[in-house]
């Protein structure tokens, strides 16, 4: 065997276990109900968003943008009990964006910050993409917001997986 097939086996299979890596996370047996806000922070660390839930409650969001696949919201009460976990960037959650309903701080609150922002001279507006999973699928959502701040269409895009492990 040639050391080029060799250093591309190497390098899909380096990068096969880095995206293994990113799909396992806080969600299930590693947080549980009786986890507060501080512990979580001291397991996780700082969270990328904290955003007030209209109780009075407070989530705390994790998210792995710009290079992962994975944001995880944390719903919390007024007295620090855990109330809801959710990896957000799903099509359960996608699925409940209205069009010209849906407002960006909305977006921001249930998925963050977007891997990028991107702008088209075909669209009046900024394009929030958010890179994601579909089973084993890496894709990508572009969210596109109008300038007063509504999301006016999705598309969805896959991830050319050759550009990920090469043609082999």
């Amino acid at each position: 065997m040639s050391r080029l097939p060799m250093f591309k086996l190497a390098g899909s299979l380096a990068l096969a276990a880095l995206l293994a890596a990113c799909a396992v996370g806080p969600i299930g047996s590693q947080v549980d109900g009786n986890t507060s806000p501080a512990a979580l922070q001291a397991r996780m660390g700082t969270p990328t968003g904290v955003y007030p839930l209209p109780d009075g409650g407070q989530r705390l969001q994790y998210s792995q943008m710009p290079a992962g696949y994975q944001v995880f919201d944390f719903d919390f009460d007024p007295s620090g009990r855990l109330l809801r976990q959710d990896q957000a960037l799903r099509y359960e959650n996608f699925n409940r964006i209205a069009l010209g309903q849906t407002r960006q701080e909305e977006i921001l609150f249930t998925y963050g910050r977007p891997m990028r922002i991107v702008r088209v001279a075909s669209f009046d507006g900024p394009i929030w993409d958010y890179r994601f999973n579909d089973i084993n699928n890496p894709r990508i959502i572009s969210i596109h917001i109008d300038r007063a701040g509504v999301v006016q269409r999705i598309v969805y895009t896959d991830i050319d997986r050759r550009r990920l492990f090469g043609p082999d």
